[in-house]
């Protein structure tokens, strides 16, 4: 298939635009309006953001005030050393925070790239 096109494109030889042909575009550009750039608004609000926060905290103060039946001193029942290790070192909890990664990641990316076309 490339071949085909490469001796196309050698059998048309070189083409030179019509005298005036840059005028008359660059003209067409000048009249054509302008569009707006189109904002983008965030999924989540602030104040939903602000909500979740006030609800994990209010769980969290929640669990740590809220101790066994019968005992003076409540504590927040932490778990095991090893449980945590093993629940950090999984496969699927390792693979789960690098897709996780990779997609912060690429949202800045395209965050920074819309940013740059904006300024442009």
């Amino acid at each position: 298939m490339d071949d085909r096109l490469r001796q196309l494109f050698q059998a048309a030889g070189p083409l030179v635009a019509a005298d005036g042909l840059e005028a008359r575009v660059l003209a067409r550009l000048d009249q054509s309006p302008a569009s707006a750039p189109a904002l983008s608004q965030p999924l989540v609000s602030r104040w939903a953001w602000l909500a979740a926060a006030a609800a994990v905290a209010l769980l969290l103060t929640w669990g740590v005030l809220s101790g066994p039946e019968g005992t003076s001193v409540r504590s927040f029942p932490w778990p095991e050393l090893d449980v945590l290790r093993s629940l950090t070192t999984s496969r699927w909890t390792l693979m789960g925070m690098l897709c996780g990664a990779l997609l912060l990641l690429l949202d800045t990316m395209l965050d920074r790239r819309r940013a740059t076309v904006r300024a442009a």
